[in-house]
């Protein structure tokens, strides 16, 4: 259109259509994070032109307002509002919605009841209750916040077993979003450890003992005099000892307990030995123990000569590390250790040996 100027009649203006720059300022969501969760779940929203702060806009869950605890031009954080139904979600930016994105509501799990409320770590439990889901996604399980691991796990019913690190306190579901309502469970100390050996050499005696279920540690007491008192002289992880610098001549009598973080065990049996200069087996040797195999595990079980395998992991013998490492093994290389057929350890057996730990005992 033109027009006239009427102080300059030979003047004229042009007017087009007016143009506006950088696209379209509507709000959009293109995702949500998780799209289903109960009641105060907490939800990502994902989008544009949502604006740099919120002021005065809004998020509804079908209709429902709901809180925000951080807003940017691209993502929203918020929780499913009390009284939110499944539904659309809607951003609205200065009165301008945003297009809906569906979100369903589910109940929030519940704890009904625990298969049994006491137990030491790795004690089994089936926690029974509803609205846990269908399948575990990213739902836990946590024994007074230590996260549990679960074996199998419906709509209804989690197995699970006490993690290591437990304490007494509540057994609680993460599902949907939520956590569930509290069962108290009491984290018990492990049992004593039993079968407790010493063995005496020159200034030291090795123990070993059957580790206890659920056990993180075990505490050793020795003492001069049989019942004791006893006094503790370490701290170990593994089922085995040996105690060094003894007097020779003396003996000395043993206890070990073990610990979990659900408290500490009474004593395991005591165990006596009195070490001695020159102490050894009639083949001069200072230490030995029996393996005993089964005859179930050979084949034929009237062979007289046949192949043996025999693994020891780190740390199960503490006498088969080197003297270096609190062991009894004098060669580096482990050439001192041998296997006999006899209980005198005067009849050796050959063999061949893949490898050896001086630090850990492991062969």
């Amino acid at each position: 259109t033109e027009y006239n100027n009427q102080s300059s009649p030979s003047t004229f203006y042009s007017v087009g259509a007016a143009v506006t720059g950088g696209g379209s300022s509507t709000p959009a969501i293109s995702s949500l994070s998780p799209t289903m969760g109960a009641v105060g779940a907490a939800v990502t929203i994902t989008g544009s032109n949502f604006g740099s702060s919120q002021g005065t806009s809004t998020v509804q869950f079908n209709g429902t307002p709901a809180s925000v605890s951080s807003w940017s031009n691209t993502s929203i954080s918020t929780t499913v509002p009390s009284g939110a139904t499944t539904g659309n979600v809607v951003v609205t930016v200065n009165s301008t919605s945003s297009n809906g994105v569906s979100f369903t509501v589910v109940p929030a799990p519940s704890i009904t009841s625990l298969s049994t409320t006491s137990g030491g770590v790795g004690t089994p439990v089936t926690i029974n209750g509803s609205n846990f889901g269908s399948s575990q996604g990213t739902g836990t399980v946590m024994f007074n916040g230590t996260t549990a691991s679960v074996t199998s796990w419906s709509a209804t019913t989690i197995a699970t077993t006490v993690p290591s690190g437990a304490t007494t306190g509540n057994v609680v579901v993460f599902a949907s979003g939520v956590n569930s309502n509290g069962m108290n469970f009491t984290v018990l100390p492990p049992a004593a450890p039993t079968g407790l050996t010493a063995t005496a050499g020159n200034t030291q005696v090795s123990l070993t003992w059957n580790a206890s279920v659920g056990a993180s540690s075990y505490n050793i007491y020795s003492s001069t005099t049989n019942g004791g008192p006893y006094s503790e002289i370490t701290s170990v992880t593994t089922p085995s000892y040996t105690n060094t610098g003894l007097t020779n001549g003396t003996t000395y009598y043993y206890v070990v307990s073990a610990v979990s973080s659900g408290g500490q065990s009474g004593n395991s049996n005591q165990a006596s030995a009195m070490p001695a200069a020159g102490l050894s087996f009639p083949n001069g040797y200072t230490n030995m123990r029996a393996i005993t195999i089964s005859h179930l595990k050979v084949p034929n079980t009237d062979q007289t000569n046949f192949p043996v395998l025999i693994s020891l992991p780190a740390n199960t013998y503490a006498d088969l590390k080197t003297t270096a490492n609190g062991g009894s093994v004098t060669n580096a290389n482990g050439y001192d250790i041998l296997f006999t057929s006899d209980a005198g350890g005067t009849m050796p057996l050959a063999y061949e040996r893949e490898s050896y730990s001086g630090t850990t005992g492991a062969m």
